[in-house]
């Protein structure tokens, strides 16, 4: 586990200070990313081919509700995947607030240095800057911004840049988790039937169909059981995933400073944009975006151009410190 990268085409992929494009190479990481899509495309082929044929009804919400879904969650998912989380970069140091604070009590006296701000040093990312709300994260081997936890059924670190996409995602899996079994309960209405009554009946060991109403030959009981028992599950599971975020979200961040303070009532720092009142980009699979003004405030770091190539190290700013 750590950084890892592979070469593509000449791009180089990967979660190394040098990678150009994000992408956590994690072996059953990849395994569970790639079983969720499994589902998500086993689930579609199921409904496609055994439950909505010859209903007007289930073919419209199958088209205009469950598919558009489907995509918004898959779309979700990729863009979670590939997005880097928000990784503290090679040449990150503290903001200038941060600086003459630490730097007057070193110069003090060595014996008082408790200071309101502690410049830390991540040592697994080889001594780089790890800014207040940064932890380290053993899977990609670096320091991400907010981090909230590494989930392998996206194959990445969710972090301040990639969260709206996992939500996203939950959002819309839970939407067409949810569109999948009306439909299913719809097909069982349509075309089960035990003791005289139009109501849906599981037996132990078959499933009763009226074969003389249209479109309603008898599927593998198979097929239904795995289609019900996938479905229950994704449903259960992003259900309780959103009420995690959804926790996470309205307790605040659970390592916040006064950092997001300054900014919580500018913008909101999950789906991006310039306020924090309800706009219909949240909605979309749009890659984050905050204003420049605040966003070294939410990452709690700026950029040492002059050192873009090595890891911040604190004689460099008393050098920048005491020229300015």
């Amino acid at each position: 586990m750590g950084r890892k990268d592979c070469s593509v085409n000449g791009t180089l992929y990967g979660t190394s200070f040098g990678a150009e494009q994000w992408l956590v190479l994690n072996k059953v990481a990849i395994v569970c990313a790639s079983l969720n899509v499994s589902t998500h495309i086993l689930v579609f082929l199921s409904l496609a081919i055994n439950f909505i044929s010859y209903s007007p009804m289930a073919i419209i919400i199958f088209e205009f509700i469950y598919v558009p879904c489907l995509g918004f969650a898959l779309v979700s998912l990729f863009m979670t995947s590939i997005t880097d989380p928000g990784a503290v970069p090679m040449g990150a140091w503290p903001l200038e607030r941060y600086m003459p604070i630490e730097i007057e009590n070193q110069n003090e006296n060595s014996q008082t240095r408790n200071t309101r701000h502690t410049i830390e040093q991540c040592e697994k990312c080889e001594g780089n800057y790890k800014p207040p709300l940064a932890r380290h994260d053993k899977i990609s081997g670096r320091c991400v911004v907010k981090v909230d936890h590494f989930c392998p059924w996206v194959c990445n670190v969710i972090g301040v840049f990639n969260r709206k996409f996992f939500i996203l995602f939950a959002f819309y899996t839970f939407l067409s988790s949810t569109t999948a079994l009306v439909l299913l309960v719809m097909r069982s209405i349509r075309c089960s039937y035990g003791a005289g009554a139009w109501i849906p009946i599981i037996a132990w060991n078959k499933f009763n169909f009226d074969h003389d109403i249209v479109g309603c030959k008898k599927p593998s009981s198979f097929s239904i059981l795995a289609t019900h028992a996938v479905v229950m599950c994704v449903f259960f599971s992003t259900f309780v995933t959103l009420l995690a975020q959804y926790l996470a979200v309205t307790k605040g961040s659970r390592r916040g400073t006064n950092d997001s303070e300054l900014v919580k009532t500018e913008l909101n720092e999950i789906f991006g944009g310039s306020s924090n009142r309800f706009e219909w980009h949240w909605l979309l699979p749009l890659t984050v975006e905050f204003p420049d003004e605040v966003m070294e405030e939410l990452l709690g770091y700026q950029i040492d151009y002059f050192h873009r190539d090595q890891h911040w190290q604190q004689n460099y700013f008393a050098e920048s410190f005491n020229t300015s």
